[in-house]
């Protein structure tokens, strides 16, 4: 397993292009140079570069970026190594440099590649095949999507990552590796790291776990219930005190607010699903047309497997 994780990790990383081909990426990045240069989050004016579209301006005349704080976090190292390299002037941060955007490429390269790890794992422990495993991992990462976000190093990663950690947890508790307390502490961080990175995330993902760790949180003491609970209270008190911070309400994240209209739920349930699976930008149809076998793969698992692995 050591050998294949070093070598699905070397892939990812010779895989970055060293560019941001988002927006969000990109706007995040801005903010943690920000943060590095001037030590402030926010800003007393629009960054006026390639990236100012995701920054919106509140009450009190501060300039915020409107996505969620885990990648921005993430890209503080790469922000960091570009201010003490002298190549960014705390006054102008019109323009990303070079270091900033080929250290952000390279740490979410980097994460692409745990990500593929902790799939490759999870398949070892649900097919109990490390060759079968290894071969699926590639057509994880080579095949579908993900490779878009490992090469442009979208916004979305970090949070992808968590979610393979979270399937890792739940295959090893499904293959009887991990007793249950352990199964609920790792799922408690792995959720909260997600909603860090993809506050959206949070409600859904949470609930999924929960169904699918039922059997085992009915087994765990209730003390630990608790320790699981505050662990991940922890992660989404962070996104709520930057929500807060950005609209003044804690439920709310930046991209609710009023400056981007396109992006407010509809609550149109038909029009949104039809968008997941046809919409000609990320449409599963169109963008990663093999995730669809996923669900066919689901429903065949579910109607071979019986008990808690159904």
């Amino acid at each position: 397993r050591g050998t294949a994780s070093v070598c699905l990790i070397a892939l990812c990383l010779l895989l970055g292009s060293g560019h941001l081909n988002t927006f969000d990426g990109g706007s995040q990045l801005a903010q943690a140079v920000r943060f590095c240069a001037t030590g402030h989050i926010g800003a007393n004016h629009q960054i006026d570069g390639d990236f100012a579209p995701k920054d919106f301006r509140v009450s009190t005349g501060t300039w915020y970026d409107s996505n969620d704080i885990g990648g921005t976090l993430l890209m503080l190292p790469a922000a960091c190594a570009s201010v003490v390299l002298g190549a960014h002037d705390p006054a102008s941060l019109a323009q990303l440099t070079e270091y900033a955007k080929a250290g952000a490429s390279l740490t979410f390269a980097l994460l692409g590649g745990i990500a593929t790890v902790f799939v490759f794992l999870a398949l070892t422990e649900l097919l109990g095949d490390r060759n079968r495993s290894w071969w699926w991992s590639l057509v994880f990462l080579l095949g579908t999507g993900f490779l878009a976000y490992v090469k442009g190093a979208w916004d979305v990663l970090p949070a992808a990552t968590s979610v393979a950690v979270l399937a890792w947890i739940v295959a090893r508790f499904l293959a009887h590796r991990d007793r249950a307390t352990q199964a609920a502490y790792g799922a408690a961080a792995a959720v909260g790291a997600a909603s860090l990175c993809r506050y959206t995330l949070l409600p859904f993902v949470t609930i999924g776990a929960i169904i699918v760790l039922l059997p085992a949180l009915k087994s765990v003491p209730r003390r630990h219930l608790a320790g699981a609970s505050l662990l991940l209270f922890a992660f989404v008190l962070i996104n709520f005190a930057f929500n807060v911070l950005r609209t003044g309400v804690f439920w709310r994240p930046g991209q609710a607010a009023p400056q981007f209209p396109a992006l407010h739920i509809t609550w149109s349930y038909a029009l949104g699903t039809t968008g997941m699976f046809f919409g000609l930008s990320h449409g599963l149809l169109f963008f990663a047309p093999i995730c669809l076998l996923a669900y066919l793969g689901a429903v065949v698992y579910i109607v071979r497997s019986s008990g808690s692995h159904r």
